[in-house]
């Protein structure tokens, strides 16, 4: 079945993605083999988040995680808690300021063992997405600040060094390609958060060549 929830994902047929893939799910629930169930959660996961129902994502990613994590699989662990932070975050936009406090805190949380079981491991390429994935998180912690929040300048700084290490990670690795929707993410961010907002760096960032900049600026 799961052939087919691959094909309707990829034609966008995202909900008759999702039944093919818990059809799978389910069948091999009953053969006991966790790491096909695993991977149809992650893709269910994956569905949800395009059809941007975040929550029942964040749902199925932690599940996935907490599987490949029983299967000693590192390396999978790791990449379903970057995910797992990511929807965290996507969540935390349409969440009252309350609620995104706690999402941003625990997708920060997930984010820290996914780069710590990357760095444990050396998989070099998971570190470059996680590098990206943490300047999102902190483009959405400056989201939810007011103008004059003292920590700006600090969370700006740290957005810029972020960002500039993932595309300098995947540059070494030759993964500029693979980089491609990062970068359109990383734009977005210079285009949509207000304390970042710079098209000439949206722009730059949109090619994956980030520059450094001196963010010692002060806020009235």
């Amino acid at each position: 079945y799961f052939q087919f929830g691959r094909i309707y994902q990829a034609w966008g047929k995202y909900a008759d993605a999702i039944i093919s893939y818990q059809e799978s799910k389910a069948l091999y629930q009953k053969l006991d083999r966790a790491q096909e169930v695993a991977n149809q959660l992650s893709w269910i996961a994956d569905c949800y988040c395009d059809l941007k129902e975040y929550k029942t994502a964040i749902n199925h990613y932690q599940e996935s995680a907490q599987l490949q994590q029983a299967l000693d699989h590192t390396e999978s662990t790791a990449k379903r808690l970057r995910h797992l932070a990511n929807t965290q975050r996507l969540q935390a936009q349409a969440s009252s300021t309350n609620e995104a406090t706690l999402l941003l805190q625990q997708a920060s949380d997930h984010l820290q063992q996914a780069i710590q079981l990357n760095t444990a491991g050396d998989y070099l390429e998971n570190l470059a997405y996680d590098a990206i994935a943490l300047a999102l998180l902190t483009a959405e912690r400056l989201r939810w600040l007011s103008q004059t929040d003292p920590t700006i300048p600090t969370l700006m700084k740290q957005f810029e060094q972020s960002a500039t290490d993932g595309f300098t990670r995947f540059t070494t690795l030759g993964k500029t390609v693979a980089s491609a929707k990062e970068a359109l993410d990383i734009a977005r961010a210079y285009l949509e958060i207000p304390p970042l907002q710079n098209l000439e760096r949206a722009e730059t960032a949109a090619n994956a060549k980030p520059t450094p900049t001196n963010y010692s600026v002060k806020f009235s």
